[in-house]
């Protein structure tokens, strides 16, 4: 006879067991993305819209309009993916005005107790709502609003403000947690598969500090006039990415122009370039440039002892190696070259120092999570109730999941090439890794050119950003 406990478990696991083919938590979202991402290298963009649009509704919501607004802006519709990232915005907004759970309750509870950090609903990564405000500003941008598109690049200057306030905290909170809990996380960190996750997230500083919003920010304040507050933000980004060409020239020829001799003076020890302005027949080709698709998580099992034995917990970690960034050629007519990208971010750095930052909080909740079920097990064993313990320990298994959420169509990394030319009618073509395509540009005095490339699969996508700003004046210091 089986007891009123293990009756209730066997219920309780049934009905888990019978969602496993129904529900995200027991399928693996970079699973379900790799027909989206198909899609996108075979510029099937309706397609991959009416895929994402009916998950836009359901807990993981924010994710899928994540990836519809970068799905419906790599296809020029900048309207609709605006107001696809407004939607997603707001999410991000409501899920900041509810309180930080505290790790003191781990922050397992409900659905995920029983199963896993899927059935948690997502929340945004910092990094990821940084580029969510970017791209929002890009939309407005390329629509020709740069009002909007200041408001945008504010909010994610403001984004990258608060994370860096509260990182840490977060940080020594969790590790407390995990230390009551008994067990040593090194035991995670000593595991071979993580050399290459830890090497990739040590590229970078933080997780929300992007050198390409900066820069991005830098250039749409000096479009809009505002030269001081486009200084500070090329500073910004040049700290992060020191050795870029570009933001060297920029930095250097702001201080100039802004009359910051000490400043100029402390660049000029170590910046060895010229400061360059337009000349009255001239204006600027900026090229923002992104390539590929930031890596998907994996997982990985790990037996792991604690103060209740030996446990298994299921960690998310990111296995793909670190790529050193290939460069866009450009030339112009007659095969003259006009340059290459300089890197600006590496998304997929960010994205592992993101995970790396969690994995306190990920730790804890997989090993409160799994005594909690090894408990349940163990119980029923000892009342006798055999069927009941089978299919605990079968539940134990097939729902030890790690959760590899995350926003996957964002690009693997981030160039610029920012070039002074002649003004006119110029011929471009633009190399990359052997893919190979041709561009038209109209260069006027005074004014920034401003072309998104990406690079997807076989082919390079070309978005020439119609809204023409004249550019400030310079005037010799």
């Amino acid at each position: 006879m089986v007891k009123p406990f293990g009756l209730l478990s066997v219920v309780v696991i049934a009905l888990g067991l019978s969602g496993c083919a129904t529900t995200s938590v027991f399928e693996s979202y970079p699973s379900s993305a790799k027909t989206v991402k198909k899609d996108l290298v075979q510029q099937n963009y309706q397609a991959a819209e009416k895929y994402l649009l009916p998950d836009t509704t359901s807990k993981d919501g924010l994710l899928y309009l994540l990836e519809l607004g970068r799905t419906q802006q790599l296809a020029g519709q900048y309207e609709k993916s605006l107001k696809t990232y407004q939607k997603a915005i707001g999410m991000i907004d409501k899920n900041h005005q509810k309180p930080i759970v505290q790790l003191s309750h781990i922050g397992v509870t409900g659905a995920s107790f029983l199963t896993n950090d899927n059935a948690i609903p997502f929340t945004s990564s910092s990094y990821e709502e940084v580029m969510a405000h970017q791209y929002q500003a890009l939309n407005y941008f390329a629509l020709g609003n740069l009002s909007g598109a200041l408001v945008e690049v504010r909010r994610a200057d403001e984004v990258q403000r608060k994370a860096l306030e509260r990182n840490q905290k977060e940080l020594d909170e969790a590790k407390k947690v995990a230390a009551k809990q008994n067990y040593d996380e090194s035991q995670v960190w000593s595991k071979k598969q993580f050399d290459s996750f830890n090497a990739v997230a040590a590229k970078v500083r933080s997780s929300f500090l992007n050198a390409y919003t900066f820069y991005f920010s830098g250039l749409l304040y000096e479009l809009s006039g505002s030269l001081n507050d486009a200084y500070i933000d090329y500073k910004k980004a040049l700290k992060l990415e020191p050795n870029n060409p570009y933001l060297q020239e920029d930095v250097l020829r702001l201080a100039k122009l802004l009359n910051m001799d000490n400043d100029l003076s402390y660049y000029r020890k170590y910046l060895k370039r010229k400061v360059i302005t337009p000349a009255a027949n001239q204006g600027t080709l900026v090229v923002l440039f992104e390539s590929g698709f930031v890596p998907a998580k994996q997982q990985f099992k790990l037996p792991l002892p604690t103060g209740a034995g030996v446990i298994a917990i299921a960690i998310p970690y990111y296995s793909t190696p670190w790529q050193n960034p290939v460069p866009l050629r450009i030339t112009g007519g007659n095969n003259h070259v006009i340059g290459k990208t300089s890197m600006l971010v590496s998304v997929q750095a960010l994205a592992a120092k993101a995970l790396q930052e969690k994995m306190p909080w990920i730790i804890a909740r997989e090993v409160a999570r799994s005594i909690a079920k090894a408990a349940i097990t163990y119980k029923l064993q000892k009342e006798g109730d055999g069927l009941a313990a089978f299919m605990s320990s079968l539940y134990n298994v097939v729902s030890a999941q790690a959760d590899l959420r995350s926003w996957l169509t964002l690009p693997r990394q981030a160039q610029v090439l920012q070039k002074i030319m002649r003004k006119g009618h110029q011929e471009l073509t633009l190399n990359y890794q052997g893919l190979t395509k041709k561009a038209s540009v109209d260069i006027k005095p005074g004014q920034m050119t401003v072309l998104w490339v990406i690079a997807i699969g076989h082919h390079l996508e070309i978005h020439s950003l119609p809204k023409q700003i004249t550019q400030t004046k310079e005037s010799s210091a």
